[in-house]
């Protein structure tokens, strides 16, 4: 039999030598329950429970538990002892160097289910250490060593870095009971060469910091706007030059303007305000090295890259389709006009439909747009009005519901609307290009205008309140709005004939009840009328359209629906055509 935790201590009288085929057998303590047992656990080689022997005290147990970590207090342990009667607990305390001199007073005797704890230094004594951070390379906290300086520590830091500021660094003192700061200054350069008055002496707690050169010195930018491939802000480098700062922005583009560029400078006076000078230079000259004109640049210098007069408009194109010889995009010069372009696509084709081309300017969209959204909201506030309980107060319980139904409806009109899209379309009057030439329908162009020259049609169509709303074939010798309307059966009982309109293929209205409309015809001043023949012998031509509107019975309740409808009419005229004057 031998003792385990003394074999582990290398007792010679348990640590026993072994032969050949010997056996080795750890009992397991819940084998001998009979024993009593006390613990150890904290900073020794072996934690754990072990049987109490007779008269054992603190060394005995320390002996054991084999040796101790090196990180073990020495000074102060404590003992729990617990009454297995009342499972009162009390606490024993002892100085483990002490007890292991086998001074009685510490070297205590131990009982059943004593429980004794080795503490680690750290839990009693503070490591004390010093930090540093800033422009050195290694930052953090290291151990603070008796007589310690400035300059030890930046080394044990593994020295300052290229950007670290020589003049000026800090040192921060707290003091651990008052838990004040204070403040001091040095002068790196001269601590790093063992200057006594600046290299000072470090504590327990300091905190040095190491600047950076940039956070006393201002670092300053160059601008270039402009005509440049990459415009921006650059760093200001000493000796720089107009040239060097172009060049580093990817150089100038085709469009810049050479003959002139600027350079906006700022100068504080006196600090108290800012005086700005702006110096005119020849850019062409600036990139040939000029002295004059490729000026050595100072922090927050501005320089501007012009562009060429017109630039842009030089690049303005149109699109044309349909029949002419040549359709596609154009490049078009400043002023150029309509009659330029179709000749350039070739001229019309033989199957050309000039009555029916369709023109459209996007500044003219813009400005419908805008027109139909105004109109809209005045359709949203009239019904909101119409539905508000002030306006069917005085209506009778028939004429309300009537009323809520006529408003529903609009405001199903009215969402559809709200998806339409002006069109941009200007009416326009075609002829063969010797009569458009130099007349006043010969317009000038814009940058994305378009012409769509469609073929002739051979249909016109009749909608509405007829007894057969149907596209019907074009006949040259019969080509007024009454023997159409006979061939659908004529109006129907409820058609309010006062309204009857024509749209043409062109684009334009006409209106029964505006005028009394005769022949279309056709002339150079693009006059399309003749006055004092009924609205029935207006002559249509391939692709027009002839509506007739149903008849609306307006009880008083719907004295407010003339307008909406009106504002409606308005709104479908300005999404699709704008008549122009040239």
């Amino acid at each position: 039999y031998f003792d385990v935790s003394a074999a582990l201590a290398d007792d010679p009288k348990h640590n026993l030598r072994l032969q050949d085929e010997d056996r080795i057998i750890i009992h397991s303590i819940w084998e001998d329950q009979w024993k009593t047992f006390v613990t150890i656990r904290g900073e020794v080689k072996n934690e754990g429970k072990f049987v109490l022997t007779k008269d054992m005290n603190l060394k005995d147990l320390f002996f054991k538990a084999g040796s101790f970590s090196r990180n073990a207090y020495m000074e102060l342990g404590h003992l729990f002892r617990t009454d297995w009667r009342t499972k009162e607990v009390t606490i024993l305390t002892f100085s483990v160097e002490k007890a292991m001199e086998g001074n009685p007073e510490h070297n205590l005797s131990l009982q059943d289910l004593d429980n004794v704890v080795v503490h680690n230094i750290r839990e009693y004594v503070p490591v004390e250490n010093v930090s540093i951070s800033g422009e050195i390379n290694k930052p953090g906290k290291y151990p603070y060593g008796t007589n310690m300086r400035i300059k030890d520590l930046i080394l044990v830091a593994q020295n300052i870095t290229r950007d670290a500021h020589m003049e000026l660094g800090h040192l921060y003192r707290m003091d651990w009971r008052t838990k004040e700061v204070t403040i001091h200054t040095f002068n790196l350069e001269k601590a790093l060469e063992d200057d006594p008055e600046q290299n000072l002496f470090l504590q327990d707690l300091d905190s040095v910091v190491i600047h950076s050169v940039w956070e006393y010195r201002e670092k300053y930018n160059v601008s270039i706007k402009g005509l440049v491939n990459n415009p921006g802000d650059y760093p200001f480098a000493t000796n720089m030059t107009i040239n060097d700062l172009i060049l580093v922005a990817g150089n100038i583009k085709d469009a810049a303007f050479l003959d002139e560029a600027e350079l906006a400078r700022f100068d504080i006076v006196e600090g108290k305000e800012v005086e700005t000078s702006i110096i005119s230079f020849n850019l062409r000259l600036a990139n040939q090295g000029h002295p004059d004109h490729n000026l050595e640049l100072q922090p927050l210098d501005v320089i501007t890259i012009k562009e060429i007069p017109e630039w842009w408009e030089k690049k303005r194109t149109v699109s044309i389709s349909g029949e002419v010889y040549f359709p596609g995009i154009y490049q078009i010069r400043k002023d150029e006009r309509l009659s330029s372009v179709i000749e350039r696509a070739g001229g019309y084709s033989e199957y050309a439909y000039m009555r029916g081309s369709v023109f459209t300017r996007e500044m003219v969209r813009k400005t419908q747009q805008e027109r139909i959204n105004e109109m809209l909201k005045r359709v949203e506030l009239e019904i909101a009005r119409l539905s508000s309980a002030e306006a069917q107060a005085v209506l009778s319980p028939e004429d309300v519901a009537a009323q809520n139904q006529f408003v529903t409806a609009q405001k199903m009109l009215l969402e559809k609307l709200k998806k339409a899209e002006a069109s941009g379309r200007i009416v326009i009057s075609l002829f063969p290009l010797k009569e458009l030439k130099n007349s006043s329908n010969d317009m000038t162009l814009e940058d994305g205008d378009t012409l769509y020259i469609p073929k002739k049609p051979t249909t016109v169509h009749v909608l509405g309140a007829v007894y057969n709303p149907t596209a019907l074939l074009y006949e040259e010798k019969r080509p007024t709005v009454r023997y159409y309307m006979a061939k659908t059966g004529g109006p129907t009982e409820n058609a309010n004939t006062k309204y009857m309109y024509v749209i043409g293929v062109d684009g334009t209205v006409v209106s029964k009840r505006d005028k009394t409309w005769s022949d279309f015809s056709w002339n150079s001043d693009g006059k399309r009328w003749e006055f004092g023949k009924q609205f029935e012998n207006t002559r249509l031509y391939p692709g027009d359209a002839v509506l007739v509107p149903e008849r609306i019975i307006r009880p008083r309740y719907m004295r407010d629906v003339k307008d909406i409808t009106q504002i409606l009419y308005q709104i479908a005229v300005t999404a699709g055509v704008t008549t122009a004057l040239f």
